[in-house]
């Protein structure tokens, strides 16, 4: 789901924290409203942000070769591969973004008065357009898919940074929960070290391009049946609730793009598109045209984001858990713990 949660009032967060204390008891006796959600980003504790590219890790054995992505202006995923030669050979792509978020201050009791859980990442590119989300030829639409790191699995303390060599920061050659084969043709993803949580489709665009700074939401329900809904929320609760069973202060996710990388089969339009997002590094969005944010089919309007500031992480990755609106009762009695983060 794409929507634009966070962006109006992020840098605003520490004065609405601030109206909220003063009005606890107030806020708890008044009618239910909207629950103010929990929002954990990669700039909090010990969260971080990185990409990987599996066509950057040339000879693992042979450091100097290997790239690490970890502070970078912009965090991306794109695949691309002709099926017939492995990497180095040709012009392969195969790119996963990582996301680590700090849960030291997550409750079990969080997780059970949540209705809703999501991670929400923003666009970074100022080139998305149609065609970049359905292939015009193929018909195939773009997408892309979360994945949570098992919290038994190997390598939850990832090192954040850009010096493989020297300091071990992470890249495609030791990426936790994947198992390079060489082939960017293939998802590397190992099925015993993570486990999907959501996939989100690319959105339609009427004209123009995609406004940078949209926010993008991993949070999909799909009906089965009149008594039957399926919820990525539920998954990612799940997720949450094994890692503080497990004892672990963070969760890591993994986000890479869900189209082949043929371009026989998905077309050549979202094949080697690099789908950039903002990571917690870069501190003033893109500069952007017009947009068509009517929906009219007419680039006539400004882009609201263009240019904005990123330096308090209004546009940083974030996992956002909504409570239910009942839970604000705690408000009133003593439960300021749900002000303990920042909110949007």
């Amino acid at each position: 789901m794409f929507r634009s949660l966070c962006n109006a009032v992020g840098g605003n967060g520490g004065s609405l924290l601030a109206i909220a204390a003063g009005s606890v008891v107030a806020f708890a006796m008044a009618a239910p409203a909207e629950a103010l959600p929990i929002v954990i980003r990669t700039n909090d504790g010990n969260g971080a942000d990185a990409e990987v590219r599996e066509s950057e890790s040339l000879t693992p054995d042979e450091p100097s070769t290997v790239i690490a992505r970890g502070i970078h202006n912009e965090i991306a995923t794109r695949v691309f591969s002709n099926n017939t030669s492995e990497i180095p050979l040709g012009n392969e792509r195969n790119s996963v973004i990582y996301l680590r978020f700090d849960i030291s201050g997550l409750t079990l009791q969080d997780i059970e008065n949540a209705t809703d859980a999501y991670v929400q990442l923003h666009v970074g590119t100022t080139s998305w357009n149609q065609s970049r989300s359905v292939d015009p030829q193929t018909g195939v639409r773009a997408g892309f898919a979360l994945l949570g790191l098992n919290p038994n699995a190997p390598g939850q303390d990832w090192l954040e940074g850009n010096d493989y060599e020297f300091s071990n920061h992470m890249a495609y050659a030791n990426a936790p929960g994947l198992t390079q084969d060489r082939n960017a043709a293939t998802k590397d993803y190992n099925p015993n070290q993570v486990r999907h949580l959501a996939t989100v489709m690319a959105p339609d665009i009427t004209a123009g391009s995609l406004p940078v700074g949209t926010a993008i939401d991993f949070n999909h329900e799909i009906t089965v049946d009149d008594n039957t809904v399926i919820s990525d929320a539920d998954r990612i609760l799940k997720f949450l609730k094994d890692a503080i069973n497990a004892g672990n202060d963070t969760v890591t996710f993994l986000i890479g793009a869900t189209q082949d990388g043929n371009p026989l089969i998905s077309g050549g339009s979202i094949t080697n598109y690099n789908y950039v997002f903002v990571p917690k590094d870069r501190m003033t969005l893109p500069t952007q045209g017009n947009v068509d944010l009517d929906g009219d089919g007419v680039v006539a309007e400004p882009s609201p984001w263009s240019g904005a500031s990123n330096a308090n992480g209004e546009f940083s990755p974030k996992l956002i858990i909504v409570p239910e609106p009942a839970s604000l009762a705690l408000l009133g009695l003593g439960g300021l713990g749900l002000l303990r983060r920042r909110r949007c």
